[in-house]
């Protein structure tokens, strides 16, 4: 609305001048050659085809007053006409200008989207890993059913068989089924970052915050090597692998990280799980959304 008042201005003005000038045309109608009758409309035509630079003949200015206010208002006429047609060129520009950027802007976004979820193909593959081996650490194996849902309010001590063969097909029966989450995990994390550096995500910055924490949290608590280390250690005559199953096995404590124990992996694991499948969630919907953003593109 803001951008057609300039306009607006200028085609009012015109029309105002009309009017004052017929109003002194008709105040001075001794100075002017017509065989019109001297009335007000007489004056308002006289003004309209001065402004207009139309000039039929039909009455002519013949004082030096009417004469200078012929002048200035047909100069002022075409000055304001010139003015009025600039500012409605500009403002056609401006409009196929903003057409054009919308169009650009919206190309882009359908460019950007496509990338995103290009990269996210790769990252709902090692989603639906991540939580195939999330299950499998996360419920023991007498609990374990076909359907293979992860349980999300599972408890600490449902970590107990963490080193324990995955029972998969794929997998070795000599390797614990964290080594396999961990794979997962791991390149989770780094198609989770390909797509932060290669994907522009000024446009949803809602997942590109929940991407970050995750990212960090990972980090933070990345404790694979300590848990996998002891997989194969031994305390004694006993396996490190089962003392520390049996402990998660048993724990009634409140799951806190003290001091230099090592139980603080597992507590570690465990938060980490539970924020993980969080992030899972909350990326799943980002990128349902964002779906539903290319379909209102296209």
């Amino acid at each position: 609305m803001k951008k057609i008042i300039i306009p607006l201005r200028f085609a009012l003005l015109y029309l105002v001048l009309i009017f004052v000038f017929a109003i002194i045309y008709y105040c001075n109608y001794e100075q002017f050659k017509t065989n019109l009758p001297n009335t007000f409309l007489t004056s308002l035509y006289f003004s309209t085809i001065t402004i207009t630079t139309v000039g039929y003949g039909d009455i002519s200015p013949v004082g030096v007053c009417a004469i200078w206010c012929v002048i200035v208002e047909s100069i002022s006429g075409i000055l304001i006409i010139g003015f009025l047609l600039n500012e409605l060129s500009q403002l056609q520009s401006r409009k196929i200008t903003e057409r054009e950027k919308e169009l650009n802007e919206k190309e882009l976004l359908k460019n950007n989207i496509a990338k995103l979820l290009r990269y996210d193909k790769l990252i709902q593959q090692d989603i639906e890993f991540y939580n195939e081996y999330t299950y499998i650490i996360t419920t023991p194996i007498s609990g374990r059913t076909h359907d293979g849902a992860i349980n999300r309010n599972f408890n600490f001590n449902d970590l107990s068989d963490l080193y324990n063969p995955s029972l998969r097909l794929s997998d070795s029966l000599f390797e614990p089924a964290i080594k396999y989450f961990f794979i997962h995990q791991t390149n989770l994390i780094n198609d989770i970052k390909n797509l932060l550096h290669n994907v522009e995500l000024n446009d949803w910055n809602e997942l590109e915050n929940i991407i970050i924490d995750f990212l960090e949290l990972n980090k933070e608590m990345d404790f694979k090597d300590g848990i996998l280390s002891l997989s194969d250690s031994m305390q004694g005559d006993k396996k490190s692998s089962d003392i520390f199953s049996n402990y998660i096995s048993e724990h009634t404590c409140d799951l806190k990280f003290t001091g230099a124990n090592m139980m603080n992996l597992f507590v570690g694991l465990y938060h980490l799980i539970k924020s993980n499948l969080i992030f899972v969630d909350k990326y799943q919907a980002q990128i349902a959304e964002i779906r539903n953003q290319l379909t209102t593109c296209n």
